[in-house]
């Protein structure tokens, strides 16, 4: 199954997580790219795929402009772009797409986010315009921090995009407790992670709750469920 883990920030941090199985890494390019992750993100998107050439480097980004995210793939050269803003639609990202290939970054694919009480319209749009959906219920902070909706909330959504042959990732109050019930109810392709898996009190990425995540993500696999 698909394993994104977000907000990573430092190189050690993500080769940790691909070599524990994480299938994408995202890094916060939020606002843009602050000065002081510039070279720890140019270095996890060069180094990660020389050593790992499997895991996906997730730009995420609230940005809404064209030119600005351009320019930081131009740096970044990742392989995902995550687009964390509502105003994305089909004919802005159809837009970015070409933007992005005449910056010669034709092989870059979009991640689109919405939440799971959005409507089958906008799954259908998103689908038909991008590589990855993530349903997300954090998104646009339609959930107070540390709530989360319940399997049944994802179901639609999953399937709704499973519908139209692109992967699916879910997230938002998932944790390595919750997780099985989770993919058991909604079966997405995989989970997109960042909190539950953070250091306690801190920022960082604490390594053995990703080998949990994962190992639960292995599981699901071997049992035939996905």
């Amino acid at each position: 199954m698909l394993c994104k883990i977000c907000d990573v920030r430092d190189l050690p941090t993500a080769l940790g997580c691909a070599e524990l199985g994480t299938t994408h890494l995202g890094l916060h390019c939020i606002d843009g790219i602050k000065a002081e992750r510039r070279d720890r993100f140019v270095e996890i998107a060069r180094e990660v795929p020389r050593q790992w050439p499997s895991v996906g480097i997730v730009m995420v980004t609230k940005l809404a402009a064209l030119e600005p995210i351009v320019s930081m793939a131009e740096v970044l050269l990742p392989t995902h772009i995550q687009l964390h803003n509502s105003d994305w639609d089909g004919r802005s990202i159809t837009q970015l797409r070409a933007s992005l290939a005449g910056a010669r970054l034709h092989n870059v694919r979009i991640v689109g986010v919405a939440t799971p009480t959005q409507e089958r319209a906008r799954y259908r749009e998103l689908s038909s315009v991008t590589d990855l959906v993530i349903v997300d219920s954090s998104f646009w902070g339609e959930a107070r921090r540390g709530d989360s909706y319940p399997p049944s909330a994802y179901l639609n959504p999953v399937s709704w995009v499973r519908a139209a042959g692109v992967p699916v990732l879910i997230a938002g109050g998932i944790t390595p407790t919750n997780i099985s019930e989770y993919l058991s109810f909604a079966s997405p392709d995989g989970v997109d992670i960042q909190r539950a898996v953070k250091v306690p009190q801190g920022s960082g990425i604490d390594l053995r709750l990703v080998e949990e995540v994962i190992g639960v993500l292995k599981l699901y696999d071997k049992s035939g469920e996905t």
